[in-house]
């Protein structure tokens, strides 16, 4: 029998590496999952006329325990919503329970940067200060290497470097303690974030 065993499994070194492995695992205390890891988007809304989910998907989103909704998506940064429409979704989306994100237009579309900076700005003031909704997370455009139809990974970081940090800069003195993320890609480019997050075009501090 111990022949046989042996010819069907003969440890090896990767083998006790992953036995190893495996009991450091079982013994390992859990990290707890922050609950703000999955959430929803806003989508299916009116830029135009706030018009968005009815109050049967509001209140299911309540009784699910939704923690964080973001107005944001491809529309949303091509044409932002006004500023009083805004407020009414944040409004909604603090009556469900969850936490709001809310994502800045980080377009050009021939719009100056500086122009740009100022509406980003803006917007934090108009929700934060003016109506003192203390709205932790934001995030700064949606998907730029597709909307930017799809350029080399090597450009990106400079790309993305241009508009954010100059935006982020300006929310960040109106409230310096809202939690900005991004470049919110459409999937996981190593190039792009390994620059953008402590290479040549960092982005962070």
């Amino acid at each position: 029998m111990h022949s046989f065993t042996s010819k069907l499994f003969r440890p090896n070194a990767r083998h006790i590496a992953l036995l190893l492995a495996g009991s450091l695992c079982l013994n390992a205390v859990a990290q707890e999952i922050s609950p703000d890891l999955v959430g929803t988007n806003l989508w299916y809304a009116d830029q135009n006329t706030g018009v968005g989910p009815n109050a049967t998907v509001w209140q299911q989103t309540k009784e699910m325990g939704t923690h964080v909704i973001r107005i944001g998506g491809n529309s949303f940064d091509r044409k932002m919503p006004s500023n009083g429409i805004m407020l009414q979704w944040v409004d909604q989306i603090i009556a469900a329970g969850a936490e709001p994100i809310i994502q800045v237009s980080q377009y050009n579309d021939a719009t100056p940067l500086s122009d740009r900076v100022a509406a980003a700005a803006d917007l934090v003031t108009f929700l934060n200060v003016t109506h003192d909704r203390k709205i932790k997370y934001w995030n700064v455009g949606n998907e730029p290497w597709l909307q930017a139809e799809r350029p080399s990974m090597s450009t990106m970081g400079n790309f993305v470097e241009d508009y954010f940090k100059p935006m982020a800069a300006a929310m960040k003195t109106v409230d310096p303690s809202i939690k900005i993320y991004g470049p919110d890609f459409s999937d996981f480019y190593d190039e792009a974030y390994d620059d953008l997050f402590g290479g040549d075009n960092d982005i962070t501090g």
